[in-house]
Order: structure tokens, then sequence, then C-alpha cells
């Protein structure tokens, strides 16, 4: 626990400095909340996570740590809509996934 806590301060600080330099990073935005959620640091990471959700609605991983946050901060029902969408996301993500699989057979099968 004591490791993983210093790991979380040490992946903090490095993405302190990534957002001074560079504010609109969203991946260092959702990475900041996922820190912020190993120390226990809820409220925050809610605010980081909904930033980097703002700017990649479409990112279902970012959506589900948002859910994790808001589970931490008692506002189940903003968890419980997170959830909802995170599942809808993946299940797209997989949809496509497929079809594109699909897709790739179908090219395969047509060359030969």
């Amino acid at each position: 626990m004591l490791a993983q806590r210093a790991e979380g301060e040490k992946a903090l600080e490095a993405l302190d400095k990534a957002l001074a330099a560079c504010p609109n990073l969203t991946q260092a935005h959702a990475d900041r909340g996922r820190a912020l959620l190993t120390l226990n640091r809820n409220d925050e990471a809610v605010k980081e996570l909904q930033l980097a959700a703002r700017a990649t609605p479409d990112d279902a991983l970012t959506h589900f740590y948002l859910a994790q946050a808001f589970r931490a901060t008692g506002h189940a029902q903003e968890a419980k809509a997170e959830m909802q969408l995170f599942g809808k996301l993946e299940e797209a993500s997989h949809a496509a996934t497929a079809k594109k699989a699909q897709e790739v057979i179908k090219n395969k099968e047509e060359l030969h």
C-alpha cells in the first residue's frame, strides 16, 4: 500500500509538470484523475476526469474511472450514469472491432 501511494505521488508530480507546460493535454488530465483516485483524493479526481470526459466523450475508460470517482465521493446516481455510458461505449467499440474483423476476412477471401 505504501509503495502504491509513493508511486501515485510520483506520477502526480510528473503529471502536474506536464500540465503546467501544456494545460490542454487531455490524456494527462485523465491520468492525473486516475492517480488522484489511487491517492484517495476523490473530489479532485472527479474534477480531472470530468475535464478529460468533456474533451474526449467517446473514451470509455475515462467514463469508467469517472464512475469510480463518483462512487468514492458518494454520488451513486452519477456513478451509475457513467457506468451505463461506459457500457454503451464499450459495446460500440466491440461492434466496430467485429465489423472491421469481418471486413478483413472478407477482403482476404476475395483475394484468394
